[in-house]
């Protein structure tokens, strides 16, 4: 058949398309087969349809339409893109500010250690108290308060100042309950950094201090204080 023929076959046969009356037992019988391939979740090729339901699909704009909607969900299923993993981190609660302090705090031996971190600091830090400047005052320190629940330790505080050449000074005050000053002298304390460590005594005040403390060792020191009377 040369291409004249074909094309002159194909025009009679659109004609014919446009101008039949539309078989409504064919459309029944084209939507019938159409829902059992529907029915087993499989996509439709026109061309593996039986040769009746294929002219019949050519022929009636309805069946098509419906056809190609139901090719289209098809599509859409396999397309489809994977339903991604939620994060469900925010359910998940960060501890108190009193469980990080808690934390700091441990029990090696008979001494009590004190374990600071930036985080540690950085909490402290913001929730000093705004004070004004005074004439001549350098930087205020950073205060930093512990309450072991260990006898007979009643609290401990911590002064750590602003460093100057690389270097800071930390005080250290430890308080008792069943001792007040001028009765606190002579607690052993001890500053364990990177760079080594350091060791003092409390004087009657209850007080050390550590003049030369490497201000990069500041995020990482443990303070650790000698208990001076046996755990209850």
């Amino acid at each position: 058949m040369n291409q004249a023929n074909w094309s002159q076959n194909a025009m009679q046969h659109l004609v014919q398309t446009l101008v039949a009356p539309v078989d409504q037992h064919a459309c029944d019988t084209c939507c019938d087969q159409l829902a059992i391939y529907a029915e087993r979740n499989q996509q439709i090729a026109q061309q593996h349809l039986p040769p009746s339901i294929q002219q019949h699909l050519d022929a009636c704009v309805s069946c098509a339409e419906y056809f190609a909607a139901l090719d289209r969900s098809f599509s859409a299923v396999d397309n489809d893109l994977p339903v991604p993993t939620p994060d469900l981190g925010f359910l998940q609660q960060a501890p108190s500010w009193y469980e990080r302090v808690a934390a700091a705090l441990a029990l090696v031996g008979k001494n009590i250690q004190i374990s600071l971190n930036q985080s540690l600091l950085d909490g402290f830090a913001a929730l000093q108290p705004a004070q004004p400047a005074l004439r001549g005052a350098t930087n205020q320190p950073l205060q930093l308060t512990f309450t072991p629940s260990i006898q007979p330790l009643r609290e401990i505080n911590l002064a750590i100042y602003p460093a100057e050449a690389n270097v800071c000074r930390v005080r250290v005050q430890v308080q008792l309950h069943d001792r007040e000053w001028p009765d606190l002298a002579q607690i052993g304390v001890h500053l364990i950094a990177a760079s080594g460590r350091q060791s003092s005594e409390t004087d009657v005040w209850g007080e050390a201090v550590f003049s030369d403390v490497q201000a990069a060792d500041v995020a990482g020191l443990t303070l650790e204080i000698e208990l001076p009377t046996p755990i209850n």
